[in-house]
């Protein structure tokens, strides 16, 4: 029997991606930021729940969060707290 793969988009091109994936499949949604500020100027990923299963509404967020990072109008920080 095959295993279920877990899903995953990205949005943006680096370093302003925004990534949107499932740590388990059907599970809940992550969104997933490279902040290399992070560790001391090493960087690592900024990482938290969506709160939410459905998928086209996290391509949309990552999509808009991404052109917001390119534009410079958010900083990588905001994912941390954003809702």
């Amino acid at each position: 029997m095959k295993t279920k793969q877990s899903w995953s988009y990205r949005a943006g091109r680096r370093p302003n991606s925004v990534i949107v994936e499932e740590r388990v499949p059907g599970g809940p949604l992550y969104v997933r930021v490279w902040d290399n500020s992070a560790r001391n100027g090493n960087g690592n990923w900024i990482r938290r729940s969506l709160g939410h299963r459905d998928r086209d509404q996290a391509v949309a967020y990552a999509t808009q969060h991404a052109d917001q990072l390119a534009r410079a109008i958010i900083d990588r920080s905001a994912f941390a707290s954003d809702t």
